[in-house]
């Protein structure tokens, strides 16, 4: 198989998310799945995915579980991050932090506004917590929190 191939192959992976029976679990509770979230918002054919194959090696962790990149929504450029709930119930990983801190830090390059998106039940992480302080320090860009 060519690597341009395998390149496809991986995406179509990642871009699936979760185990099915995630997903039906999610539909029963009424969540959206992450990518169908991020659809629902931006403007139709504008969002650009950042790291989709971040932690590509772990077939039970695509994407390490959050979605990042930037799209437009009414026209106007953010940059978006979702946490996909099919993949170990929206938990964060260590690659989930990097492509957290790199989506905020390029908004922040870039002066764009960012919109985070999780369904995730809340419940106490401590990486999520290091994550969270660092996104507070001075210069950090913006990022709203939906459920």
């Amino acid at each position: 198989m060519s690597t341009e191939n395998k390149i496809k192959e991986a995406l179509a992976r990642v871009e699936k998310g979760g185990a099915a029976k995630y997903h039906q679990k999610n539909a029963e509770t009424g969540k959206l799945f992450a990518r169908e979230r991020i659809a629902r918002l931006v403007d139709p054919g504008s969002f650009v995915e950042d790291a989709a194959l971040a932690n590509v090696g772990d077939p039970e962790l695509p994407a390490d579980g959050v979605i990042t990149g930037t799209a437009t929504v009414a026209g106007r450029r953010v940059a978006l991050m979702a946490n996909d709930s099919t993949v170990k119930a929206g938990s964060w990983g260590r690659r989930t932090v990097e492509k957290i801190l790199r989506i905020q830090e390029s908004a922040q390059d870039a002066r764009l506004p960012s919109s985070t998106s999780s369904t995730a039940p809340g419940r106490a992480s401590p990486t999520r917590s290091r994550c969270s302080r660092a996104a507070a320090a001075p210069g950090a860009s913006s990022t709203t929190r939906s459920r």
